[in-house]
């Protein structure tokens, strides 16, 4: 039941990024979406796939839900495994699926959708890999590394650096509310008053666990990762069409 190579798993087309929690809440999309997501998600399927699963040459296990710290039900680390594991701790197969007319997509929607409905014939697309939720001790969870070996990572692999801190630990406010953020809450952790903080971040500090913290309220850009009561790291995200996503730390 070990985990798969992600890179591997997608260049020899054993699954496509999407089928199966590729996109943080929306799982097991159709193949036909996982297809087209490229052309729809624009710059989030570069920031989910392009970037990140896609140029992962390794078997760690990232997050399967944007969560924050103390939310047990979310806070699932995933990998994809052979489908002969049955050990999926909560996971489940990957089906197979029906081809799609790809190719008449570029003609427009109701071309592409004529072809589809009158003129194609699905062929059958096995898949033989399964999904599995992680464990501590068996399986290389991205949020037992420390951070910079995290940000080195993504730096190495020219990933949207804020998305990969996402993937690999807590979050300190959900990504639907815009508080806590970091400069609420500056003045109190660097002057140690720590029982001034929001809960979420007290017990992440307690627990010596790394918690992301959004500079911006919306969730973009900038960020803190704060690892106990003085280990402070400062997140510089700067995406560039040219450049990439080359990220400082």
């Amino acid at each position: 039941c070990e985990c798969l190579n992600w890179k591997s798993l997608y260049e020899t087309k054993r699954v496509l990024c999407g089928e199966g929690k590729e996109f943080a809440g929306q799982d097991n999309v159709s193949y036909e979406h996982a297809t087209f997501a490229p052309y729809f998600m624009g710059f989030t399927y570069h920031e989910f796939c392009g970037s990140f699963y896609m140029r992962m040459d390794n078997n760690y296990c990232p997050n399967a839900y944007f969560h924050t710290f103390g939310d047990k039900e979310q806070s699932g680390q995933w990998c994809y495994v052979d489908r002969a594991c049955q050990d999926l701790n909560g996971g489940q197969e990957v089906a197979d699926k029906w081809s799609v007319p790809s190719f008449a997509a570029y003609l427009g929607t109701t071309f592409y959708t004529f072809v589809k409905d009158y003129l194609y014939s699905p062929q059958s697309i096995k898949r033989d890999v399964s999904w599995k939720y992680c464990r501590s001790g068996r399986d290389k969870l991205l949020r037992e590394l420390p951070p910079m070996e995290v940000m080195n990572m993504a730096a190495s692999m020219d990933s949207v650096l804020g998305y990969v801190t996402k993937m690999s630990y807590d979050m300190a406010k959900k990504n639907d509310r815009t508080s806590p953020h970091w400069a609420e809450i500056q003045a109190a952790y660097e002057a140690g008053r720590f029982d001034e903080l929001p809960e979420v971040i007290q017990g992440a500090i307690k627990a010596k666990q790394p918690i992301v913290v959004d500079v911006d309220p919306e969730g973009h850009t900038h960020q803190r990762i704060l690892v106990g009561e003085k280990e402070v790291y400062q997140i510089e995200c700067n995406c560039d069409s040219v450049i990439g996503c080359g990220a400082s730390a």
